[in-house]
């Protein structure tokens, strides 16, 4: 069977697929690491309003000891200078007592907004680099589909050419079956799936399969049964069913 295998192309279709599926998997796993990354860039989301918010710009400030120290080592200054001039209760001195609000808040608002747009710029760089490794896992899935999918359709033509030659025998003796269960018939012949006993093992033959029983064929298609080593064989060529490897 390993012979029919290679002809239907089977086996490169196996391949094909498997190559497919381990080229997406390491794409997937690749951009799995790029998780802790697009937690920062959700943080920076979070926090996003805060660029517009004069709410959320007070409350920073409010919560931030380096904006109250910077605000008091500047109104100290201010009012020293001011009482060496005498001049605490000035409208200048007021004026400089109100700026210096802004001063101190100025560079603390600049710092997290640039906080924010970084975290922002990772998480768009990361939703980035995942969607392309995620295209690409979808692209190597489906490349190795087509693969499966064109080897399959090149051993189908195989068959059928090989068929025109003669047509190829396969195992399907009731005396190799166990578990059978007929799920339909086409063209005359009834359909049945199957587990090969412990007897198919012997002769390479695993799994479950699906198709014909030689025995019935001989009633209808004698011709397109053979006998091979005291097992019944069939050419499914001559019968145009389908049937599994």
């Amino acid at each position: 069977m390993g012979f029919v295998r290679k002809l239907t192309g089977s086996g490169v279709a196996s391949a094909s697929t498997a190559a497919g599926d381990l080229q997406a998997q390491a794409a997937l796993d690749a951009a799995e690491k790029f998780e802790p990354f697009r937690e920062l860039g959700l943080t920076g989301i979070d926090q996003a309003s805060f660029l517009t918010d004069p709410q959320a710009q007070f409350d920073f400030l409010q919560n931030n000891p380096l904006f109250q120290q910077a605000l008091t080592s500047a109104n100290t200054q201010t009012q020293n200078l001011a009482a060496a001039r005498g001049r605490l209760s000035a409208g200048d001195t007021l004026q400089q007592l109100s700026d210096n609000v802004l001063l101190s808040a100025s560079p603390l608002i600049q710092g997290q907004k640039q906080s924010i747009a970084d975290l922002l710029n990772i998480g768009s760089g990361t939703a980035a680099a995942q969607g392309g490794l995620i295209t690409d896992a979808a692209g190597a899935e489906a490349a190795g589909k087509v693969g499966a999918a064109t080897a399959e359709q090149q051993g189908a033509s195989n068959i059928f050419g090989t068929a025109l030659t003669g047509g190829l025998l396969f195992a399907s003796d009731r005396n190799l079956k166990e578990n059978i269960e007929k799920i339909g018939s086409e063209r005359g012949h009834n359909i049945y799936t199957w587990s090969w006993n412990k007897v198919a093992n012997k002769l390479g033959l695993f799994g479950e399969s699906f198709g014909v029983i030689a025995q019935e064929v001989m009633k209808i298609t004698p011709d397109a049964v053979v006998n091979d080593g005291g097992y019944l064989k069939v050419n499914y060529s001559m019968l145009g069913v389908k049937h599994g490897d």
